[in-house]
């Protein structure tokens, strides 16, 4: 019996300064390399950042702020957050260079430009965040309000975040190794096997023989000629390895589905057989979409909102991409006697409440 030791994680606390780099370019080669885990992030960014709406106080006003948006380019807000949540997903880090509109010390915000999470080193110290520095460039440094951070599911005393295609390192090196494997294999099985039985033990003469059958097989026609008398028999033959890849392959792709919480019916691959095993199907699924689109409202309103309105920030709302048609007529339907209900209230409310029981119904933004 092998014993295995488990290996320490540590959560790079520590009491003197110290620099952190996410290694973005590394994690994002994988999803580049492996189309499935491509699919299942693109499928996760969309149903987080399906739509959004502003709310509470000065929710009109943040709206425009956030609707004038563009990046870099051409870019809307939920252009910006879907990018920045998927490099995050990656490898823990986002950063975007937060845009003022004049004075800086006013919070007014304009823009958000996205710069690459592995170009920004974090100088951290007992577990905060001193300031961020380019690596490319010595002489740029940002103060911890001038980035707006996203950090993906953090532990400990850490400053960083966890990207989901770290933790899965080791799964998806097997992954590929796996698929190069079962490439190979049925490479090899698919050309044609062929015995030829020569009738001589002439070393000379047997290597004559293949040069001719070599060249033969690099002509179109594949015909060669030969002396029927050094020729005794030819054998096709089958190959049947014991390997069986695919299955191991399976396996791993089973494994990467439940390590992102993505069920397989998602993709468009799975099946249920029932309303019960469909919401047993999605139900871990819409619980991580969930906290992820609350994640991002919350960082959000912290790190823009409040430096405009520090006392009465106003709350973004993220909506559920795959929310399903019978909870959505449950949800409007417990909306009605809330419109109903104005009747009994005073004018100046009335017209609040029917509004934002329109907004959750879905008529109107």
């Amino acid at each position: 019996m092998v014993w295995l030791k488990s290996t320490m994680a540590l959560d790079d606390w520590n009491e003197t300064e110290r620099p952190y780099t996410t290694q973005y370019n590394i994690w994002n080669g994988y999803v580049s390399r492996i189309p499935l885990l491509r699919q299942i992030l693109d499928i996760r960014a969309a149903s987080v950042l399906s739509s959004w709406r502003t709310k509470g106080p000065h929710a009109d006003e943040i709206k425009e702020t956030l609707t004038k948006m563009r990046g870099r380019g051409y870019e809307t807000f939920k252009l910006i957050m879907a990018n920045m949540y998927k490099i995050a997903w990656i490898c823990g880090d986002a950063y975007a260079i937060k845009k003022y509109e004049g004075d800086q010390d006013k919070g007014i915000i304009t823009d958000l430009e996205i710069i690459p999470s592995d170009k920004i080193r974090q100088v951290t110290q007992a577990g905060k965040i001193l300031r961020y520095e380019r690596v490319d460039r010595q002489d740029i440094s940002y103060a911890k309000n001038e980035l707006f951070h996203l950090r993906f599911m953090p532990r400990g005393g850490m400053t960083h975040g966890i990207g989901m295609i770290e933790s899965m390192n080791n799964l998806l090196n097997s992954y590929e190794q796996i698929w190069e494997l079962a490439m190979e294999i049925y490479e090899r099985m698919s050309r044609p096997r062929e015995l030829v039985l020569a009738n001589t033990d002439n070393q000379a003469k047997i290597n004559f023989i293949n040069s001719l059958l070599e060249k033969a097989g690099d002509t179109w026609s594949g015909i060669t000629t030969l002396p029927g008398n050094l020729i005794t028999d030819v054998k096709d033959i089958t190959l049947n390895p014991s390997l069986k890849p695919q299955e191991l392959l399976a396996e791993i792709r089973e494994e990467i589905f439940i390590a992102t919480a993505t069920p397989k019916i998602i993709m468009a691959t799975g099946y249920a057989n029932s309303e019960e095993s469909l919401a047993a199907h999605l139900a871990g699924f819409r619980g991580s979409i969930r906290y992820e689109q609350e994640w991002l409202a919350e960082n959000t309103q912290l790190q823009i909102f409040m430096e405009r309105w520090p006392m009465k920030p106003p709350e973004i709302e993220y909506s559920y991409a795959t929310e399903a048609q019978d909870e959505r007529f449950e949800r409007n339907l417990r909306a009605i006697p809330v419109i109903d209900a104005t009747q009994i209230l005073a004018p100046e409310n009335k017209d609040e409440l029917i509004k934002e029981a329109l907004r959750e119904m879905g008529f109107m933004r």
